[in-house]
């Protein structure tokens, strides 16, 4: 019984979904047949033909039996039995080609739909930024994903289904190729000391105080950013694996530390982690989101955002206007762009630059605007008119973004930008407040989805989650590697087609990009350069960029062996312990206790406000046990100071020292 209701519903539901898909293509595309260029009308469009076909099918497989039978009764059993044979074949004919789930398939395939770079592989434009320029690493863990969707153990976010210590593995080595460094300490270092230099602040490290602002893409599905089983969003692992080199190895107080995406409801997977770790500085994470969503039963969930109206954002296009930044990012010293890999149904694909729609602030969107799964209060994307009817000016900026013919319920017609026409997404990567200070571009692919509301599997890693990690300095050059990652999979045509990489030549070409825009989002006395280097590689079997070839100054790949010591941090980690200093406050001499489980090789180390190192009290070798070390202060003025100590495997702790005169 129960089954013969499930198929009657299902049957039910395939009519009424076919009737709807007819209807909608005929008011939507007799009147302008290019819009079956549209995402949601090829979908339509194989709905419509699905069902036309099945009940035509019917219909004649119908005719058919009922002259069998009628032939039957008369005793002309050779042409009844014939009349049964054409019948069944109609039938089964029908039943194979109204699958739907084959004629979507079929749509999503269509490889001639699929991107293709208008430019030369190897033949990079712009200037290749980082300690390596241009170098973007890539590690692939096939281990580090178990996920079966088909056969789930819970969820895809949940240890048992990614593994935590592969995840970290994997981040600590291209946190090695990125910086250059061995060590995690040395690796943020380097980070923090070249954003230093380029804002002209100087070669110094972190400084113990300063604000770190992750921004993640938190949007996790639909319907506010509540979690959906197959919904992409930040691999948890990844993101305590960030947050725990920040509070371990360079000394950064929880407190200081901020996750944030002021479009969404920060969904519990994220947070859990953190607010049930046993460690007070991981309890102290900030994290912060839009305040619509901590209304009623939501109250206390996390830190509801403020915008920041003296922080505007000046658009190169003047019709996208009367935006600003959040507080999140401005009270910042620091920025992590921590996102996925994800087509996108508009924009072809959505990686670090789309990140920043939940760092926005739009005060026209009123409070009003309330549509189910829309967003409202001002904070990030908002697709809906305001309380008047006029449309709100972020469809400006989806204006600038559209890749390819688009229409959306909320948005309305978009049709595709043209190749050296201005993009928006250049206005806001190139932002002073973004530019100077994001340290570090992450893209978290371990589940990349083929649009921005679905993770799925690619053909091109044999059916399976993607299980990789890519990082970078260079923005740019990270998303076009990205960028041939999403159009070398054959699954993710429907979206991924398109003028995807225009807004790349513009952002590495920002001096004098193709569409002769000025770009100078920050207002200053000069426009933008060059934000990074743009090229193609030359196949996605040899992935090979001009660095690697020795052709060009363009795109290195680094590629991350992750199968190198694997197992080593968890092996030798050595415990120890840095207690604070007697007297303190002191005026001359104070001595600072720690203490060692095993020998190790220390470097202790103090440090002024601005993170310099003024003068290192141990190198050497000691062995295990309680320990005391001096510091004569007398020559320095009185302040605060940092004194940090480190181990030969990497750990870290600081305490804090205050000097009288």
């Amino acid at each position: 019984m129960e089954t013969h209701r499930k198929k009657s519903k299902g049957t039910l539901y395939f009519i009424v979904l076919g009737i709807v898909s007819v209807v909608w293509l005929l008011l939507r595309v007799i009147p302008k047949p290019s819009r079956i260029t549209y995402p949601c009308q090829r979908i339509a469009a194989a709905n419509a033909v699905t069902f036309i076909t099945w009940l035509f099918g019917t219909a004649i497989a119908a005719a058919f039996f009922k002259k069998a039978f009628r032939k039957l009764r008369e005793s002309r059993i050779p042409l009844g039995v014939l009349l049964i044979v054409l019948a069944l074949g109609v039938g089964t004919t029908t039943v194979m080609l109204t699958s739907y789930k084959e004629i979507k398939a079929a749509v999503r395939s269509q490889n001639t739909e699929i991107f293709t770079p208008p430019d030369n592989p190897n033949e990079p434009v712009g200037v290749a930024k980082g300690i390596f320029p241009g170098r973007v690493t890539w590690a692939h863990d096939p281990d580090a994903v178990t996920y079966n969707a088909s056969a789930p153990d819970g969820f895809w976010w949940e240890d048992q289904n990614t593994n935590p210590e592969r995840v970290d593995r994997m981040f600590d080595l291209s946190l090695d190729g990125v910086s250059g460094a061995t060590t995690a300490y040395d690796g943020w270092d380097n980070l923090f000391r070249y954003a230093n230099i380029r804002k002209g602040v100087g070669d110094v490290g972190y400084a113990p105080g300063e604000k770190i602002a992750i921004k993640a893409n938190l949007l996790v599905g639909l319907g506010g950013g509540k979690e959906k089983a197959a919904s992409p969003g930040p691999t948890p692992q990844l993101l305590m694996s960030i947050i725990t080199d920040l509070i371990e190895e360079v000394g950064v107080p929880g407190e200081k530390i901020t996750v944030y995406d002021v479009s969404a409801r920060i969904p519990d997977y994220i947070m859990t982690p953190f607010k049930n770790h046993a460690g007070a500085e991981y309890q102290n994470v900030r994290f912060v989101g839009n305040p619509k969503y901590l209304e009623g039963d939501g109250a206390g969930r996390y830190i509801a955002a403020e915008e920041d109206l003296e922080a505007r954002i000046h658009f190169a296009d003047t019709t996208v206007a009367g935006i600003y930044w959040v507080k999140s990012v401005t009270e910042s010293d620091y920025l992590i762009n921590l996102t996925n890999m994800k087509g996108h149904t508009m924009a072809g694909v959505t990686i670090c630059a789309k990140n920043l729609y939940g760092s926005v602030f739009i005060p026209t969107a009123s409070p009003e605007i309330w549509i189910d799964g829309n967003y409202t209060w001002g904070f990030g994307p908002n697709n809906v008119t305001d309380s008047l009817g006029n449309p709100d000016l972020h469809r400006g900026m989806h204006r600038a973004a559209t890749v390819h013919n688009f229409y959306d319920g909320n948005i309305g017609e978009l049709p595709a930008r043209d190749y050296a026409t201005y993009n928006y997404l250049v206005d806001l990567l190139g932002h002073p407040q973004i530019r100077d200070k994001t340290i570090l571009y992450v893209v978290d692919a371990f589940y990349a989805g083929d649009q921005q509301n679905r993770i799925s599997t690619w053909q091109q890693y044999r059916g399976k989650y993607t299980s990789s990690l890519f990082m970078s300095q260079d923005v740019v050059a990270l998303e076009s590697v990205c960028v041939d990652w999403m159009r070398s999979e054959p699954t993710n045509s429907l979206n991924v087609h398109g003028n995807v990489d225009n807004w790349l030549h513009e952002a590495a070409q920002a001096n004098n990009p193709p569409s002769g825009i000025i770009y100078n989002p920050g207002a200053e006395d000069s426009p933008l350069e060059s934000l990074g280097v743009h090229e193609h590689f030359n196949s996605w079997g040899a992935k090979e960029y001009s660095r690697n070839l020795g052709t060009g100054e363009g795109i290195e790949l680094y590629t991350v062996d992750h199968t190198v010591g694997l197992n080593d941090r968890f092996e030798t980690e050595i415990m120890l312990t840095l207690k604070q200093n007697y007297p303190n406050p002191f005026s001359g001499i104070t001595t600072i206790p720690y203490s060692l489980e095993q020998e190790t090789g220390i470097k202790i180390a103090v440090y002024d406000q601005l993170g310099r190192r003024i003068e290192t009290l141990a190198d050497e070798r000691v062995p295990a046990g309680a320990h005391e070390i001096s510091w004569d202060a007398t020559r320095y003025p009185a302040g605060v100071y940092f004194c940090r100590m480190r181990t030969e495997d990497g750990q870290v702790r600081t305490i804090e020292l205050q000097k009288n005169r």
